[in-house]
C-alpha cells in the first residue's frame, strides 16, 4: 500500500474521530495563598481533540518537520514494542535536531522502559530546561519528582497552575494526550500531598472527558487505593502499593 493511500486512510480516520471531540468547561481554585486571602476562582474553557494537532505553540522544532507521518508512526510504535532498538535512532535524530522537545520525550520514555533511569532523568531535566512550555516536559518532570518524593519541587514547578489553560493561557485547544498526561499528573500530585478531594475531582474529569483510557483507569485506581489506605494496616498498605504499580 502506497504512502499516499495510507495517509488518505488516516485522514478519513481522523475525520471519523471528530465525533469524539469534546468541550471541557470547568472551574479551578488556586491553592490558598499565604496570609489567608481567599483563593481565586478561574473559569476554564478549552477544547479537547483527538485529531492531529501539529502546532502546539511550544518552543523548539516540530516532530512533523523531521519525520513524515509513516515514519513517526513506526518510530512511536517502537517505543512500546522495541524500545532498545528505538534508542539508537532517537539518539541520532536528537543529535541532528537538539531543539525538538518530542525527541527528548520519546528518548527518555525508551530509556526508562529499558531500565536506564539515570539517563532518562537527565533528558527529562534537559527537556524542561529547554522547553518549559511543552506540556509533556512539565508532566514528566513533575512525575519524576513525585517518584523521588520531592513534593516541594513539584509545587515550585506547578506554581498553583492546576489546569492546562493556566499553564498555557495562549491556547484554547489541547490534544487528548496532553489532557491525559496533565490530569493523570494532577491526580498523582494531589494524592501525594494528601488532597484526596481534589484528586478525586480530577479523576472524575478524566472519566467524563476520556472514559475507558488506560491513564483514566490508572487515575481511578490511584484514588481508590488512597481511599483505602486510611482504613487498613501497614502490611495491607504495602500490598496496595504493589497493586498500584
Amino acid at each position: 500500500m502506497s504512502k499516499s493511500i495510507k495517509r488518505h486512510q488516516r485522514q478519513l480516520e481522523w475525520k471519523r474521530a471528530r465525533r469524539h471531540r469534546q468541550q471541557l468547561v470547568d472551574s479551578t481554585v488556586d491553592a490558598l495563598p499565604e496570609g489567608g486571602t481567599p483563593p481565586l476562582l478561574h473559569l476554564i474553557r478549552y477544547e479537547i481533540t483527538d485529531e492531529p494537532l501539529v502546532d502546539r505553540g511550544c518552543s523548539g522544532r516540530l516532530m512533523e518537520s523531521i519525520l513524515d507521518d509513516d515514519e513517526r508512526e513506526k518510530l512511536h510504535q517502537m517505543l512500546k514494542t522495541a524500545p532498545q532498538t528505538a534508542i539508537a535512532r532517537l539518539r541520532r535524530l536528537l543529535r541532528e535536531n537538539p531543539d525538538c522537545p518530542t525527541l527528548y520525550n520519546w528518548l527518555s520514555t525508551s530509556l526508562e522502559a529499558t531500565g536506564r533511569i539515570g539517563e532518562a532523568k537527565e533528558l527529562i531535566e534537559e527537556n524542561y530546561r529547554r522547553h518549559p512550555d511543552y506540556v509533556f516536559a512539565l508532566t514528566n518532570l513533575v512525575m519524576y519528582s513525585l517518584a523521588r518524593g520531592d513534593v516541594q519541587r513539584c509545587a515550585a514547578i506547578l506554581e498553583n497552575k492546576f489546569e492546562l489553560q493556566l499553564f498555557r493561557p495562549d491556547r484554547t485547544v489541547f490534544h487528548i494526550t496532553e489532557f491525559r498526561s496533565f490530569y493523570h499528573m494532577l491526580v498523582s500530585y494531589f494524592t501525594k500531598i494528601g488532597n484526596h478531594d481534589q484528586a478525586r475531582q480530577c479523576a472524575k474529569v478524566m472519566e467524563r472527558v476520556d472514559p475507558g483510557s488506560p491513564p483514566t483507569q490508572h487515575a481511578r485506581k490511584i484514588v481508590d487505593v488512597a481511599a483505602l489506605r486510611g482504613t487498613v494496616s501497614g502490611a495491607m498498605q504495602r500490598m496496595l502499593a504493589r497493586f498500584l504499580r
